[in-house]
């Protein structure tokens, strides 16, 4: 059975700081291609190549084998300017960096059977400087971290250790003074993931006494704050059991997902640990955590969510209501907004876009990258609109109305809403599935009024038919958001 009207109706508003009317949509920017199909993402990072002061990508991958690797920068349109094949290193991880001007490339990898760090000219390849340590052995790179003074170029190297009875998480420091590559010191249970503090404090994961298969053992996470070139604290850590079950080799971690989720955060709010424990005797559960940044006590833990208990696939620091005191984070197209300062869940829906990474420019903008349908490379979004929601009981008083008839349509349809209060300077946006603006329309109506009614023919801005699919538009006035579906059919 079908139904040809479809109305939105009371928007409820419950008076609780965990229940809020808010609306996330994304507006598609623009979209960049793996030069080959069968490449592999390996890292991104922002990356003024031009030296026009606009940020562009760069982006690693790698071929089917593990010791050919490609570095591409595409511009902010995502044209390729910049493509280099650096071959004969093995398992590997790159960072672009400026030196006195000069584009730089530093390498943290195998290299003549060797775990080393080089620093090459990225535009002739030709070495710069390089040193290693006897002592490093390896499985994988987990991250590469920039830190500028004013004398040198600090990096930091998070790698996962392999030997034959344990796996553990590393961190190495090396600085880069006067084209001189310099190995300090390594730093344990961390380089899993870190993020900033300030130039010289960082918040880190690292696994640690975590068994080797064929035996299944005990394992776990820390989480620390480093002070670099000082000392570490430790702030909290966990375990459990990690298993091996032939003939696949299949790992689970208790917890599963440790993460910092205070991506893009620089600021002195409360830094925040999500963490999932899987198939306990208590059943799944999902903790998050919070530590204040000068004693580095703990504000609060909350073992709450409403998006699943799937893990968290990108997360960033977020402004809401004109106040940077958020996050927003995603599972799969779900995403939810909790306050760093209370640890409450202040909005959660399903976002259309499967956000894989989030980059920060910047002038602050903020970047969601999702991979295509058929991986052949990687959409970009941006926030359509400010984030601003609502704990008061004000909607509840205002009842709203939504209609589209016809729904689904052919040709086109008509969307009307009304409601109990005039309605200021509204406008209505339509976007395709994969939230990619489709047509802006104004409704047919003074500035005030109690209803507003448009018609859409059907058509994008460029005056062209839309395919057949689902559509979702959004009605925007000056102090509320709503949001709908309309399917078009042929």
């Amino acid at each position: 059975m079908s139904c040809r009207k479809l109305f939105l109706g009371v928007v409820l508003i419950i008076l609780s700081t965990s229940v809020l009317y808010a609306q996330v949509n994304f507006e598609y920017q623009f979209s960049f291609d793996k030069l080959n199909i069968t490449d592999h993402f390996e890292t991104m990072q922002l990356y003024d190549y031009d030296n026009n002061g606009i940020q562009d990508f760069a982006v690693q991958y790698w071929d089917n084998s593990w010791d050919n690797w490609i570095m591409v920068i595409y511009d902010q349109v995502g044209d390729t300017l910049k493509v280099q094949h650096i071959n004969n290193f093995e398992v590997s991880k790159f960072h672009l960096f400026k030196n006195n001007g000069q584009d730089c490339l530093f390498i943290a990898g195998l290299y003549d059977d060797q775990f080393g760090f080089i620093v090459k000219d990225f535009e002739t390849l030709n070495t710069i400087d390089s040193t290693g340590n006897d002592d490093i052995s390896f499985m994988y790179i987990n991250t590469i971290d920039e830190y500028l003074s004013s004398d040198f170029i600090q990096f930091l190297v998070g790698y996962n250790y392999l030997s034959l009875d344990a796996t553990d998480d590393y961190m190495c420091r090396l600085t880069l003074e006067n084209d001189t590559l310099v190995f300090h010191e390594v730093l344990s249970d961390c380089g899993f993931a870190n993020t900033s503090i300030n130039d010289s404090t960082l918040l880190a994961v690292g696994q640690h006494t975590a068994c080797y298969p064929p035996t299944g053992g005990m394992n776990g996470y820390t989480l620390q704050k480093l002070v670099l070139e000082q000392s570490s604290y430790e702030l909290h850590s966990t375990s459990g059991t990690k298993y091996y079950i032939d003939p696949i080799i299949d790992y689970n971690h208790y917890p599963e997902n440790y993460e910092i989720i205070t991506q893009n955060c620089m600021d002195d709010f409360p830094h925040v640990l999500q963490y999932i424990e899987l198939d306990t005797d208590d059943g799944d559960s999902v903790h998050f955590k919070a530590y204040e940044t000068t004693n580095w006590q703990e504000l609060w833990s909350k073992t709450d969510t409403e998006i699943g208990m799937e893990n968290i696939t990108a997360s960033t620091c977020i402004e809401v209501n004109n106040d940077d005191n958020y996050v927003m984070y995603f599972r799969g197209s779900k995403l939810e907004i909790r306050d760093r300062i209370t640890g409450n869940i202040i909005h959660h829906q399903d976002s259309v876009l499967a956000v894989c990474d989030i980059l920060k420019k910047s002038d602050g903008e903020l970047l969601f990258f999702a991979e295509k349908d058929d991986e052949t490379g990687y959409d970009v979004y941006a926030l359509d609109s400010p984030i601003f929601v609502s704990a008061d009981d004000t909607h509840t008083q205002n009842e709203i109305f939504i209609e589209q008839y016809p729904n689904p349509f052919r040709s086109s349809t008509t969307l009307s809403f009304s409601s109990k209060e005039h309605i200021h300077n509204a406008e209505i946006k339509i976007y395709n599935i994969k939230g990619q603006l489709v047509r802006k329309l104004r409704f047919n109506a003074f500035s005030l009024s109690r209803f507003l009614e448009v018609n859409w023919d059907g058509k994008d801005k460029n005056g062209k038919n839309v395919a057949e699919g689902i559509y979702l538009y959004k009605i925007k006035t000056d102090n509320q958001e709503f949001v709908g579906k309309i399917v078009k059919v042929e």
